[in-house]
């Protein structure tokens, strides 16, 4: 499916930072963002972020090195109807917490779709 065509007024966005060596229930919060509630402005910043973090994604089954079973990793859900299609369709990317930008942590900790500063 087509990441692009999912990224419309009708999809959900989740982001969730996971991993690490110990389960804290605080750090593994959620967010959620409809994009039928945010601005044109906000649909448009999250739609770009999330359209970045699909370069940096870790692919589905890809190895990972020996060591970095502690690393956290964020990872974006995207559902949505593509243009023209009744059925609901998602999208799953997940970038290691060591490659996302600042801009990723701030919209996972605190919703908001400020610049890192």
């Amino acid at each position: 499916m087509d990441l692009l065509s999912l990224l419309n007024e009708h999809a959900v966005i989740e982001l969730s930072r996971e991993g690490g060596l110990a389960y804290i229930p605080k750090l593994a919060a959620q967010q959620r963002f409809a994009l039928c509630d945010l601005s044109a402005a906000q649909r448009e910043h999250l739609c770009h972020l999330v359209s970045r973090m699909a370069l940096l994604a870790q692919h589905a089954g890809q190895t990972r090195t020996p060591g970095s079973g502690d690393q956290r990793f964020y990872r974006i859900l995207i559902v949505g109807h593509p243009e023209g299609g009744p059925q609901a369709t998602q999208a799953e990317i997940v970038v290691p917490e060591s490659s996302a930008p600042p801009e990723l942590e701030i919209l996972w900790k605190k919703g908001t779709f400020q610049s890192a500063e």
